[in-house]
């Protein structure tokens, strides 16, 4: 199955946006500036309004932030938070963002200058109730070695990292050049960027980093020069084996699928055409699944449910696990480009005088 499928592929609708959360936020948190709006972060809208906070040209924050804004076309903004304390963990600092900020961002982004870093991250992302990713990139001074050992000691699908030996904000050029697309459009594996040299491994050290084939397991990723064009190598999460894109679309079509289904039960009690604890019922929620995976499918983001499967199965299927007059359990199952996606959706109505 190729992964060709997903490249054309533009937005999400406007429409489908307006209750679920913006898949396109970054949050760029730092340390050792205390940097919010009361307590909360501090949307960012050039380079030169980001050096005000007391960043120079050569600080690697910098670096992050000119070449995010380097993306064409351009962010509009990012996100910034910073706390500036002598004990400060990213762990603790996205731990408090999450009780404040909850919600409010998809992609997190920081500048990694010592390994242990991306351990605090990770920890935050595999604590949270909710779904957030990480991009990382390896600091400068980062040996072949330290780059393997990080990922190899972080394995996760929730983080894409990427080596360099260059200064450059590769990672945070990358983000904002697909921030606006859903994902789908551009995969991570061949974002064009803008205005970037690329780093300059030698073929050795490309081979140790990224392994001898394209389905390589070691978890990081570069970004080299290659037929005139910057492009990402491979485009894998931290755990070597997933796709980003998929972590990505995955977070996201899940999560649309229990806003739309809770909004339609929502919407039809109180039309008064309450869903009834019955196959009639049943087959109304399977539709309203199947409607939503469609806007999915029909952007290639998924198989259609029409399309077939080498074993002749659907690639395409939503069904009810159960359903009574407090709570639907819906499963739906779906094929993203060769990586097959479950899920179960648990909705539960809480009511007071019988409404």
């Amino acid at each position: 199955m190729s992964r060709n499928a997903i490249v054309s592929i533009q937005a999400i609708n406007a429409a489908l946006s307006l209750t679920i959360r913006d898949f396109s936020s970054v949050l760029f948190v730092v340390k050792g500036k205390a940097i919010n709006e009361n307590n909360l972060p501090k949307a960012i809208t050039s380079v030169a309004e980001f050096k005000e906070l007391g960043y120079d040209d050569d600080a690697k924050e910098t670096a992050l932030v000119k070449d995010y804004f380097g993306a064409n076309p351009k962010p509009d903004y990012i996100w910034v938070y910073g706390e500036n304390t002598s004990e400060v963990t990213y762990t603790k600092i996205l731990e408090g963002l999450d009780v404040r900020f909850r919600g409010k961002w998809f992609y997190t982004l920081a500048a990694v200058s010592e390994e242990g870093e991306v351990k605090e991250i990770i920890d935050f992302l595999k604590g949270t109730s909710v779904n957030y990713v990480a991009l990382l990139q390896g600091a400068q001074n980062f040996t072949t070695e330290v780059n393997l050992k990080i990922a190899k000691e972080n394995p996760t699908n929730l983080a894409f990292y990427v080596a360099t030996d260059k200064k450059e904000g590769q990672v945070s050029n990358l983000v904002a050049t697909v921030k606006d697309f859903f994902p789908g459009s551009v995969p991570f594996a061949a974002i064009k960027l803008n205005g970037l040299t690329g780093s300059t491994f030698s073929e050795s050290e490309k081979l140790k980093l990224v392994g001898i084939q394209r389905t390589s397991d070691t978890g990081v990723n570069l970004v080299t020069e290659e037929d005139q064009m910057v492009i990402p190598y491979y485009g894998k999460a931290m755990d070597g084996t997933t796709w980003f894109d998929y972590s990505v679309a995955t977070i996201a079509i899940d999560e649309y699928m229990r806003v739309y289904m809770t909004k339609y039960i929502v919407e039809k009690n109180t039309l008064g055409e309450k869903i009834p604890a019955n196959d009639f019922g049943k087959s109304l929620l399977v539709s309203k699944g199947i409607e939503i995976l469609k806007e999915f499918a029909d952007r290639g983001i998924i198989y259609n449910k029409e399309d077939l499967l080498m074993s002749g199965e659907k690639a395409f299927e939503v069904k009810i696990v159960s359903l009574n007059n407090r709570e639907a359990e819906i499963e739906y199952k779906c094929w993203f480009q060769g990586a097959i996606i479950k899920s179960k959706v648990a909705v539960k109505l809480n009511s007071e005088k019988g409404n």
